[in-house]
């Protein structure tokens, strides 16, 4: 079990951290749960979120930044077209 939740929570950091977030950022949106240095041993498999209600809170930030990486961008396509 404590397996699975390490390779989730190194799954979620790396990809956060590739979409360009820092670990300071995702530490931050995490409310300061964890710091910048737990962030990073997350993502090297170094250790894995001890309180259930940390790797929830992975799980929602990782969420919400992939529905915010879905939603296209044609704001400026529209105007270009409307003008």
């Amino acid at each position: 079990m404590r397996e699975d939740v390490a390779s989730e929570a190194q799954s979620i950091v790396r990809t956060l951290l590739d979409s360009g977030k820092t670990a300071e950022q995702i530490s931050k949106d995490l409310d300061g749960r964890v710091s910048p240095r737990t962030i990073y041993r997350w993502r090297n498999g170094e250790s894995s979120p001890q309180q259930p209600s940390d790797l929830e809170a992975l799980r929602r930030l990782h969420k919400r930044e992939a529905s915010n990486e879905t939603v296209p961008d044609d704001g400026d396509e529209q105007h270009q077209e409307g003008g």
